[in-house]
């Protein structure tokens, strides 16, 4: 059997992307090639997604912090002096900030989902 992509007939006759084989019989075969594609929870589809995480219903009460988030993702929350990450699932998450002084208090959340988009929210609320 003969199959070379590099012959000259095979680069007058056929595009790029197909093989040639020939056998001595009279029968010829042509095979396409075609990638496959992703898997669902694989990392090139994640890299597809064009669309920034959304934060919503933002709470501080009594030390704790309360979001909900429309994907999972790595959230960061600061308040004041305070810092924590976590990787969040969709829905509804509540956070503990423990060291979180009473009175005025400055809450910036920021998330950043497997793809790489980024969403933030700001807000200062009593405590």
């Amino acid at each position: 059997m003969i199959c070379s992509p590099d012959s000259a007939l095979a680069r007058l006759i056929l595009p790029a992307a197909t093989l040639l084989c020939l056998s001595l019989t009279p029968a010829v075969t042509v095979a396409q090639t075609a990638a496959p594609a992703p898997a669902p929870g694989d990392p090139l589809q994640a890299a597809t997604d064009k669309i920034a995480p959304k934060l919503s219903r933002l709470a501080l009460r009594r030390g704790k912090v309360t979001f909900r988030l429309s994907e999972a993702a790595r959230v960061t929350v600061k308040a004041g002096r305070v810092k924590r990450t976590v990787h969040a699932r969709a829905g509804r998450t509540t956070l503990q900030l423990k060291g979180v002084r009473g009175g005025r208090v400055r809450l910036k959340v920021s998330v950043v989902d497997a793809a790489g988009n980024r969403a933030a929210a700001s807000r200062v609320v009593k405590m």
